[in-house]
């Protein structure tokens, strides 16, 4: 089955409004084992040469939310890169998010990690993190 990356800029802010983006960050606190924030991620709809792409991160550092990341690092945000939403063959369309950790170290430096992936299917609302 081939599938679809959505670029309308249009179709991607109406795809951004019916996310579930209050239950997706709950799910990656838990995930995380920080406490619960429906508000944590900024979501933007970004347009380049025409085409629309999403952009989500943390709007506040979480550095303080774990006494490793407080002691190593001056700022921890999760990050998107790479995802999207996707049209299936069969008309099915999902968000595709990778959640990345991107990290400055105290002493200087930056570095990340992609943590794992969030799947939201629209059809069923099913979210599915691997």
């Amino acid at each position: 089955m081939s599938t679809k990356l959505i670029t309308s800029p249009k179709e991607i802010k109406a795809l951004v409004e019916k996310t579930r983006w209050g239950v997706i960050a709950n799910l990656i606190c838990q995930k995380l084992e920080i406490p619960p924030d429906p508000d944590l991620f900024e979501i933007r709809v970004k347009e380049k040469n025409g085409k629309g792409f999403l952009e989500v991160s943390s709007r506040k550092n979480l550095r303080d939310l774990c006494g490793i990341m407080k002691n190593a690092y001056e700022d921890v945000r999760i990050e998107n890169f790479g995802g999207g939403y996707i049209k299936e063959e069969d008309g099915t369309i999902k968000l595709i998010f990778p959640v990345h950790f991107s990290y400055t170290h105290k002493n200087g430096g930056h570095n990340g990690a992609d943590i794992f992936c969030l799947r939201q299917d629209f059809s069923t609302g099913f979210l599915q993190i691997d």
